[in-house]
């Protein structure tokens, strides 16, 4: 089957009927071999829109750091563009401003924004193998930083650029309510990107995650995808602030910052989750942001 036929019958597959056939494409064209070895992140963000300034109502309030993190699995009911039901992944983006747009801003409510950095190790950024999807498109956003900066598209036939085309409309696509099959395709695709590699001389290399464009922000900015032990043991909350949102039209959004949190403790182990110290200040003198 091509690539557009397993996309046209992907409401009657499964997502690992889907990742059979769509493996064989990817490897047919030598896709999933490419990989960034060493690939770093100064910082991270993650954005999560509520109905009231200190949770989702008075019963529940984000006093722990949990809220903050990809959600337990249980939670996860419906699909998305990268993991299946019940199946919990850690979204995140390089930028701010991507991370709020992600989550598809609503005049009157909340937003909280959580900055993950990393943890050194021995002074050191750690670092991550990642899969990029949709290369071309990767390459052409300004101010990231990969492997793939560097990767030359040249020798690469007609049918690689034809899958990558492919991929970078999918992973681009606007999807709407009711239209959530498609994003079995997605899963399937991130399922394959995710394989383990194992090279010439037999030795397995397992992925971390997967960069990819993202929607919002003129296409101009990435999503990363991480695998949630890797980002725990990796990554800490830095800060939290939460916004009001004030206004959003088609071409902008206006936020307020309304409060600063902080977690209260020291780990004692990675997935150890702490309480949060919220600072209001909601009624003092913050500026207005406008992107």
């Amino acid at each position: 089957m091509t690539f557009k036929e397993i996309i046209d019958t992907s409401k009657n597959n499964s997502i690992s009927e889907l990742k059979s056939l769509i493996s064989n494409i990817l490897l047919g064209v030598d896709y999933g071999s490419i990989f960034c070895k060493n690939q770093e992140f100064e910082g991270l963000y993650r954005a999560r829109q509520h109905n009231q300034i200190d949770g989702n109502s008075d019963t529940y309030l984000f006093t722990n750091e949990k809220e903050f993190w990809n959600p337990a699995s249980e939670y996860i009911k419906r699909l998305g563009r990268c993991n299946d039901i019940g199946e919990s992944l850690f979204y995140c983006s390089n930028e701010f401003e991507t991370a709020v747009l992600e989550v598809r801003p609503n005049k009157g409510k909340f937003i909280s924004v959580a900055s993950f950095a990393p943890i050194l190790q021995e002074g050191e950024l750690p670092t991550f193998r990642i899969k990029p999807n949709c290369i071309q498109h990767l390459k052409k956003i300004d101010g990231f930083k990969s492997c793939i900066s560097g990767f030359d598209l040249a020798d690469r036939n007609i049918d690689f650029i034809a899958v990558d085309n492919l991929l970078d409309y999918l992973f681009t696509e606007v999807v709407n309510e009711g239209e959530e099959h498609k994003y079995k395709v997605t899963n399937a695709i991130t399922q394959c990107m995710l394989t383990s590699i194992v090279n010439q001389h037999g030795h397995e290399f397992q992925m971390n995650g997967m960069i990819y464009p993202s929607i919002v922000n003129g296409k101009n900015s990435v999503n990363i995808l991480i695998k949630p032990v890797d980002a725990e043991c990796n990554f800490f909350i830095k800060t939290i602030q939460t916004f009001k949102i004030i206004d959003v039209t088609d071409r902008s959004v206006k936020i307020k910052l309304v409060r600063n949190g902080r977690t209260v403790d020291i780990k004692t182990y990675p997935k150890q989750k702490q309480d949060i110290q919220w600072t209001d200040i909601s009624k003092g003198d913050s500026h207005e942001i406008v992107f």
